[in-house]
């Protein structure tokens, strides 16, 4: 179990009405794999609107819908909450779920016109253990595959 506040902290909420429900089972945008306990977002799709399904996702057991508008008819026993756009909020809900795991990641972005896959990958066949040379000769960065390596300042 989740809590709720915790999972919408990331997220503009426009409006909320309904029940007060402090945690939640899990995150889903499809009504069909809906389970007890789970928060629903109603996401608007390109043939489909997620919002056509808000009753069919309490009925299997959501009790806090994340939608853009609220359903006519409402359920007491439900939190609703209203955001500007639910697509947005379901990729922050999932991944608060999830502990918020791109945060412990580092990027780094290789350009240019050559050498960017010997850079990002290490020279082929030496299976990581060779050391890359840059155009730069005073700079040869060891290659080991899943460790980060630090640039250099230019």
């Amino acid at each position: 179990m989740k809590n709720v506040e915790y999972l919408l902290s990331g997220i503009k909420v426009v409006e909320r009405k309904g029940a007060v429900v402090t945690e939640v089972s899990g995150v889903e945008s499809d009504s069909r794999q809906v389970k007890k306990d789970n928060l629903f977002v109603a996401v608007r799709g390109a043939s489909v609107d997620g919002h056509d399904f808000i009753g069919q996702a309490i009925a299997q057991g959501a009790v806090v819908v994340v939608c853009e508008e609220f359903p006519e008819k409402s359920e007491p026993q439900v939190s609703y909450v209203k955001v500007e756009d639910s697509a947005v909020a379901f990729g922050l809900l999932a991944a608060a779920w999830y502990g918020n795991p791109s945060k412990e990641l580092i990027l780094v972005g290789v350009t240019g016109t050559n050498g960017k896959t010997t850079t990002a990958t290490g020279h082929p066949g030496s299976k990581g253990r060779r050391p890359i040379h840059t155009p730069r000769k005073d700079v040869s960065l060891p290659c080991y595959p899943s460790i980060p390596i630090p640039l250099p300042a230019a």
